[in-house]
């Protein structure tokens, strides 16, 4: 688990769950949020781990990689 410490930001805070609400409805794989602190800005966020995504598929040019993952985001 990772815990994320918005502080005083809550534009930040409140903007990442904005992201993270529309990725998950158009079925990207983000991190699950399993508690969240609305007063304080804390959300406690699954760990996808050490793996990078140009190191999970290493056979497939890394340029090849990032294009595909904007052009996911992209809608």
């Amino acid at each position: 688990m990772i815990c994320l410490d918005s502080g005083n930001e809550k534009k930040e805070y409140n903007n990442f769950l904005k992201v993270h609400s529309y990725l998950s409805k158009v079925n990207v794989s983000i991190p699950n949020i399993y508690e969240n602190d609305d007063v304080n800005n804390i959300l406690i966020l699954e760990d996808f781990g050490n793996l990078r995504f140009d190191r999970i598929l290493k056979d497939y040019p890394l340029k090849k990689l990032l294009e595909c993952a904007i052009r996911t985001l992209i809608v």
